[in-house]
């Protein structure tokens, strides 16, 4: 397991405790989440199989402190985008509905539309 320096915390010691809850998202369940039709029910769902996966792998994944340090959230959150955005093209226009400072994606000054479309972002996932 590596040691990565996070600013701000000094030298996180990467830790897993893989295996609790004792199961990730099944592919039935995370084809549940693709099918939602809401844009809430959609992310209310998929965070929540998001968060079992933190929890699964233990550890350094567990705490939203740290979790950036264990290479694998990298991974998780690749997914989670690679989802988001297929759900995306099935789901046209089906958007959040923020306003005010809630559509600012702090720290940085873009919005969420700004960075809504990976398209726009000029990146894609393989097929």
């Amino acid at each position: 397991m590596p040691t990565v320096n996070v600013p701000g915390q000094g030298n996180i010691s990467v830790s897993r405790n893989i295996g609790w809850p004792p199961k990730l998202p099944s592919k039935a369940e995370i084809a549940d989440v693709m099918d939602e039709e809401t844009y809430w029910d959609f992310t209310t769902a998929l965070e929540f199989q998001h968060n079992g996966v933190h929890v699964w792998v233990g550890g350094t994944m567990s705490l939203i402190t740290t979790s950036p340090a264990d290479p694998l959230f990298w991974l998780h959150h690749a997914q989670i985008d690679r989802l988001w955005s297929i759900w995306q093209q099935s789901h046209s226009g089906k958007n959040p509905s923020l306003s005010g400072s809630d559509r600012t994606m702090d720290p940085w000054s873009e919005t969420e539309q700004d960075v809504r479309s990976i398209n726009g972002l000029r990146y894609s996932y393989g097929s």
